[in-house]
């Protein structure tokens, strides 16, 4: 493996963790040596993008990423402890929350400077999320999708 391939390799890793090289989380930089691991290693108790019987899997779809949504609130925004975290620079460090609970997915803005839309309108209160709904924060669009499991790609409105 060539070194230009590794960088690809961790520029891919980095892209489907939702991790950014100029502000790691997840995989740091080690000059002259290649990368490490930089996050903190723990059981997750939420289950976090795990479809099962009756209990579909949420995700965020923002071009070759895809973040998945856990049970209870998810922040969306430039924060690094954002579920969703987007590094750009008209989004809100807190910008949206997405809050899902018992089978049922909320959108709201969180004040945002430059607005969260959805289905091309600007939110002036809390909306419930379908499969395939357009979501805009700032002049970031990207699509909410409930899949019926863990490796479909099956969204749940395509049966």
């Amino acid at each position: 493996m060539s070194e230009a391939n590794l960088t690809k390799l961790i520029s891919d890793i980095r892209a489907a963790v939702g991790d950014s090289a100029r502000r790691p989380r997840f995989i740091r930089t080690v000059h002259r040596f290649g990368y490490a691991f930089s996050g903190d290693a723990a059981e997750d108790s939420l289950h976090i993008g795990v479809a099962s019987a009756g209990n579909p899997l949420y995700r965020i779809v923002l071009g070759s990423q895809k973040f998945p949504l856990s049970e209870g609130d998810n922040v969306l925004g430039r924060h690094p402890d954002a579920r969703v975290q987007i590094d750009h620079t008209s989004i809100s460090r807190q910008h949206a929350r997405i809050s899902i609970q018992a089978g049922r997915a909320v959108l709201e803005d969180l004040k945002s400077r430059n607005g969260t839309f959805l289905r091309g309108r600007r939110l002036t209160s809390s909306s419930n999320l379908r499969d395939g709904d357009v979501i805009r924060l700032g002049l970031v669009t990207m699509t909410f999708r409930v899949f019926s499991s863990p490796d479909s790609t099956e969204a749940v409105g395509d049966r």
